[in-house]
This record gives C-alpha cells, sequence and structure tokens, in this order.
C-alpha cells in the first residue's frame, strides 16, 4: 500500500466550502490538495458538457443577495464583478403577477416595491391584504431582536410566531409557498429566526440606497462566469485539485485525536498535517461519525433541482425578457424558472442550433401534479417534462411551445430507477434548516485535533443554505485549520 505526504492541507470535497478553504490557506502559504470525486469541482454550482464541450445544463440557477458579503468579495478579489449583473424576482398566481422584488435600491426600484404593495392590494383583495401587512410587521419585528434571543427563536417555527392559522386562506398559502422559494424553509419546519434574519439583511439593503443591487445574477453560466476564474486563481496559488478521487476511509490514530491519514478508493494512503472535509452531510458522517451531531440533520435535506430547455425563438412564445427569477406560486410543484436569453447572458455565446434556455427548478417533489396526476419523484422523464410544460402554460403570463423545444436536459444530480422507470431520489440535495437545529449544526472544529468541517449544514452567521453560508464555512474552516497551525489567522477574513 502506498504512502505519500501530498500537502499541508487536504482537502475532501471540491464544492463551493470546499474550494473557498483551499482559496484562504493557500493565502497564508500552506500547500493544499483536493479530492473530488466527481469529474469536475464547483458542486452545485458547477455546469455540465458535452464531450465536445457543448454547454448542456446545470444545477438550477445561480441568484446572489446583496448580503452575500464573503461571496461578493471573492467576486472583488478575482476581479469579476462585472460579471454580476442586477437582477429581479417576481411571483405569479394563474392569472396574474402578485409580487416583485427590485433589482436596484434607487429610484426605480421604490417605485418597483411600490408596485409590489399595489399588486398585492389589487389581487388579494383588502382581508388577505391586511392579513400580509400584519404578518410582514411581525416578521420585522422579530429581524429587529438581537442573536442573543437565537435560542428562543430558533425554538419557534414560522408559523406558530406567526400564528398563521389566524390569517386568511391565501395569506397562509402565500407565506407558505413564498417562504419555501425563496428560503427554502417550510413554515411548519423551519424556525422564525432564520426568516427574520432575511427580512433584516433584506431591510439593511433597502436603507443603503444609491443603485446597489438586492439581487445579482450570472452574465454568463456559472462555470465560465465564476468557476473557472476562480480555478485559475487557484492554480496560480498552487492548490492541486485532483479529481475522480473518491476518499473511502480517514485513518486516525489509536487515541482518536488526530487524523493520520486518508485512503482513496485505490488503496493510496495520502499524508497531511491537516485534513478538512468538505463534501455533503452524507458523505461527513460516513467518513467521521458522530462530528458535533451531525447526524441529527440528516432528515433536513431535500430535492431542489430540475431542467433546462434549449429553445428556439418563438413567436408563439410567452417567456420574460432579461436577467430576473419567476416564481410560480400556485404551482403545485412550486416551480422557479429563469430565461436565460440574450438579455440574462448578454455575455454568452449561444450554440447555432438553439437561442436561449429556460431553467428551471422544481421546489417540491412530493405533490402530485395537475395533468400527470403524480409526484414529480413518481414521474418518468416524459411525464415531468409534460407536467412542466403544463403547469407553466397554465399561467396566463407565460407560454411555451413544444415544438421551440431543441432538447432538454434533466439534472444529473437526480437518481433515476430504470427499473422502476421513476425518480427516487437526489446525489445533490440541499440542507432545509428546521427549527431548533441550529444548536446540533457542527462548528468547523471537531473533536479530532487535525480534522475540520465546513458545508452549508454548518454553524455560521447566514444560515439559509446558499453560495454565502458555503463559502463563510470555507473560510472558517480556513481559519480554525490556520490557528490550529500557529499562522495568523487575521489574513483569513469572514464578512459579518
Amino acid at each position: 500500500m502506498q504512502n505519500e505526504n501530498v500537502a499541508d492541507v487536504i482537502i475532501i470535497g471540491g464544492g463551493m466550502s470546499g474550494l473557498s478553504a483551499a482559496h484562504e490557506l493557500a493565502k497564508v502559504g500552506l500547500s493544499v490538495a483536493i479530492y473530488e470525486k466527481s469529474d469536475n469541482v464547483g458542486g452545485k454550482m458547477r455546469n455540465y458538457y458535452d464531450e465536445q464541450g457543448k454547454y448542456l445544463g446545470e444545477h438550477g440557477f445561480r441568484v446572489f443577495t446583496g448580503r452575500y458579503f464573503n461571496t461578493l468579495a471573492l467576486f472583488d478579489e478575482l476581479g469579476i464583478r462585472n460579471n454580476l449583473q442586477a437582477s429581479s424576482a417576481n411571483h405569479y398566481l394563474k392569472d396574474c403577477m402578485i409580487s416583485c422584488i427590485p433589482a436596484k435600491n434607487n429610484f426605480s426600484g421604490i417605485k418597483t416595491l411600490f408596485k409590489n404593495f399595489w399588486l398585492k392590494f389589487k389581487n388579494l383583495g383588502i382581508k388577505d391584504f391586511l392579513g400580509y401587512i400584519s404578518a410582514v410587521k411581525k416578521i420585522i419585528k422579530a429581524s429587529q431582536l438581537s442573536t442573543k434571543d437565537l435560542d428562543v427563536l430558533d425554538n419557534i417555527t414560522i408559523a406558530q410566531y406567526l400564528e398563521i392559522d389566524k390569517y386568511p386562506p391565501f395569506t397562509r398559502s402565500y407565506f407558505h409557498r413564498t417562504c419555501r422559494f425563496t428560503n427554502a424553509i417550510d413554515i411548519n419546519e423551519g424556525s422564525i429566526f432564520c426568516l427574520a434574519q432575511q427580512t433584516g439583511s433584506f431591510l439593511s439593503e433597502a436603507t443603503r440606497f444609491g443603485g446597489k443591487g438586492f439581487l445579482y445574477s450570472l452574465t454568463s453560466p456559472t462555470t465560465e462566469a465564476f468557476i473557472n476564474p476562480w480555478i485559475n486563481e487557484l492554480n496560480r496559488l498552487g492548490v492541486k485539485i485532483n479529481k475522480n478521487k473518491t476518499v473511502r476511509e480517514i485513518i486516525c490514530t489509536d487515541d482518536k485525536k488526530q487524523v493520520k491519514s486518508i485512503k482513496l478508493e485505490d488503496g493510496k494512503l495520502l499524508h497531511a498535517k491537516c485534513f478538512i472535509i468538505a463534501t455533503q452531510l452524507e458523505e461527513a458522517i460516513q467518513l467521521a461519525p458522530g462530528i458535533n451531531q451531525a447526524e441529527l440533520l440528516i432528515n433536513s435535506h431535500k430535492i431542489f433541482s430540475g431542467i433546462q430547455f434549449h429553445l428556439k425563438e418563438s413567436s408563439t412564445n410567452k417567456l420574460p425578457k432579461g436577467s430576473g427569477i419567476h416564481s410560480l406560486l400556485d404551482s403545485p410543484w412550486e416551480i422557479s424558472l429563469a430565461h436565460q436569453d440574450k438579455g440574462m447572458w448578454p455575455d454568452y455565446k449561444f450554440s447555432e442550433d438553439f437561442d436561449s434556455i429556460l431553467s428551471i427548478v422544481i421546489t417540491c417533489w412530493l405533490e402530485k401534479g395537475i395533468k400527470i396526476k403524480k409526484s414529480a419523484l413518481d414521474c418518468n422523464r416524459e411525464e415531468l417534462i409534460e407536467e412542466i410544460l403544463f403547469q407553466i402554460n397554465y399561467h396566463k403570463n407565460f407560454s411555451i411551445d413544444p415544438s421551440s423545444i431543441v432538447r432538454w436536459y434533466i439534472d444529473p444530480t437526480l437518481l433515476y430507477d430504470k427499473e422502476k422507470n421513476k425518480f427516487v431520489g437526489s446525489s445533490s440535495k440541499l440542507y432545509c434548516p428546521r427549527v431548533g437545529e441550529y444548536k446540533h449544526r457542527p462548528d468547523s472544529v471537531t473533536p479530532i485535533d487535525n480534522l475540520f468541517v465546513c458545508g452549508e449544514y454548518t454553524k455560521t452567521v447566514y444560515q439559509i443554505s446558499s453560495m454565502e453560508s458555503a463559502n463563510e464555512s470555507g473560510r472558517r474552516a480556513a481559519k480554525a485549520t490556520a490557528k490550529y497551525l500557529g499562522l495568523d489567522t487575521e489574513l483569513i477574513k469572514i464578512y459579518e
């Protein structure tokens, strides 16, 4: 069995948190090696290409808020801030737009916010509108409480805090859906602390008047706009990225106080001074069982992924132009979509055989559809596509002519059982925090002296699962690693 010293720090996993940890550690002069089991790094952010290098699709679409301090700082450091553009977010019912979040907090943005309230007043009726205003006021009040109240707020569900059963039916449904769409939180499971934190961030951003963005999207596919420039910088810093390398085991000393090495699938043993687990939770638990009660979070991971349609321009298609995320609130599968055309991806050269990409995320995989009468998880591929098109065309603001679809591409992280002819799960689920879980989320430091952990499920200031929480967790793991090795941790910045 081969033994090899490969670096000062070995990082298992090349997603957002692993890349973030590697970046910070390399900047303080440590040698770093990443071991990624798949054929590319980037995790949930990466794109997929065919053998000829043609873009196929990605794991949903990327949205950045103005409060992604660590992520935006990374964009500035890489010199790619121009690869972001201000983006809007809109919510729809079958017959109308019901909500809109402005792209920027300038005069135009203020007009959009007033439009947001007018749309609700016009389409909800006075009873539901007043219910909506009352609930928003309670959430704002929660957002003004300090972190000292975390223990209390984290143990109260959103539904309990709002006393949601007192509100009219649509108000209840509206908050349930919007929380799922925007925060990956179920109001009956998620704590009010998570929603209050998001609301506080939004209000704080809204007061910084001057044309800054509330939301941002990328100007081209994620790999091209973000991942590739980042990898170029990691290469410049000497980070070794090893793809298609599965780590099977972490080997500790007899007293379980130190990691000695990791074992790859081929049996090779690799040594380092420190080790960071930056995988998804299920893999982290397999590699290091019992780390800070992380097993208690396993049932809070859900499927958030979907499909991309490559479209030819059609006069019968009714799709939004320009950058923006659009959520269909009364879609049973809670569909969100982004139309990635020249207006949203001005820097991308589209293929000759299609003019735009409609990127679709299904939030709720367990509810029955309208036409097929099955949950998304119980559908075969053709049924999934048929039901998605039906639910989109069900809304008068949207229309897709099936003949304009050149091809479709289903997220490859979705697991498909060919014998049962249905979907059975996902290899890349999203952590959806539930009430009372914050105390169980692991810190970056573990009981094993030279082993650290990072990922969206770990303890971070930004609690919602996102690129920001993953980036922050990677920085925290890097800071803890540098401290253990006696280095100056002030060089590793965490923006709060």
